[in-house]
């Protein structure tokens, strides 16, 4: 947890926040000209003592009781009349919908920053922007934390949202070449029809996608193409490369228990991965990679396929 002792020449914003979601703090602050302190327990006390000229709750699907009860104590304060607050990715289950508390406004994230500030200067905020154009200086921002602005997909907002993979296509392959893995998990139906589809997104498909983005990490891109089917882009990688964390993915995913319920549930996938080199065309890729784990599926699951036994080379 971050000291809350701040400095005084520059306006703060206190963010109760998860540790491995905070990569879209740094760019939101950059833009707005504050200084950001991230704290996991949050209390009445640690915002009086801080005294920020606005409060974040990043709170993904749902707020957490412990959260939801520090949000209503402060709805009892002054500081609440005089200092905005933002509860971002709320669902309705936790109640607490916009209209329903003054000056609390919903920025569903993963948002778009530049919107996020315009909010914020309909709430009254003053906004330090820099000297530079705004779109300027939001585009420098972008370069360099570029992860943290992508929209996420609309089920969960862990992954990417499938409609980013054409315009990352457009863009191309690296020098090693590019590559595109599309998975989906095998007996998925059986699953839900055992457990129920609440039960199953909330304790098989929100930590398997988790999982996901921490396999891939800053290799690739993972989009959220259904709720069991996942795609993933890697832009600057071999055939060897790309086959090799595909075949981790099968690895890692086969070892992994999900508690659903109490019973220990584990998984497998069917791969398709479909390839190109520096230069080729890429946009067929995904549909050669679906293809190919099809074939995975109806050669036993489980497995990985090359889509080049299916189609040879891409080529522009």
């Amino acid at each position: 947890m971050v000291s809350l002792a701040l400095p005084m020449s520059r306006r703060t914003a206190v963010f109760f926040i998860e540790p491995d979601d905070r990569a879209w703090v740094a760019p939101f602050c950059d833009a707005i000209g504050f200084e950001a302190l991230t704290v996991r327990r949050p209390s009445l006390e640690q915002l009086a003592r801080a005294a920020p000229d606005l409060v974040v709750f990043d709170c993904r699907v749902s707020m957490p009781n412990r959260w939801v009860q520090v949000l209503l104590e402060l709805r009892q304060t002054a500081m609440f009349e005089a200092t905005p607050v933002l509860v971002t990715s709320c669902d309705s289950e936790a109640g607490l919908q916009s209209h329903e508390l003054r000056n609390v406004t919903h920025v569903m994230k993963p948002f778009d920053i530049d919107e996020a500030v315009k909010r914020l200067a309909r709430l009254g905020i003053e906004i330090d922007t820099p000297d530079q154009p705004h779109a300027q200086a939001m585009s420098s921002v972008f370069d360099r934390r570029s992860a943290s602005a992508r929209p996420k997909s609309d089920k969960f907002r862990i992954l990417d949202s499938p409609s980013l993979l054409e315009g990352d296509l457009r863009r191309g392959a690296g020098p090693l070449g590019g590559a595109v893995l599309y998975l989906d998990i095998d007996h998925f139906k059986q699953l839900n029809t055992q457990f129920l589809e609440r039960e199953v997104d909330r304790s098989v498909l929100i930590p398997f996608q988790r999982l996901l983005n921490e396999w891939v990490g800053t290799n690739g891109r993972v989009y959220a193409e259904g709720g069991d089917e996942v795609i993933v882009f890697l832009p600057n990688a071999t055939p060897a490369m790309a086959m090799a964390l595909g075949e981790a993915i099968l690895t890692n995913t086969a070892q992994v228990q999900f508690d659903v319920k109490g019973a220990r549930v584990q998984l497998t996938v069917s791969i398709g991965l479909a390839t190109a080199q520096a230069g080729e065309n890429l946009f067929a890729l995904p549909d050669f990679a679906n293809e190919a784990k099809r074939l995975a599926k109806e050669s036993g699951r489980n497995r990985l396929i090359n889509a080049a036994v299916l189609s040879g080379r891409l080529r522009q």
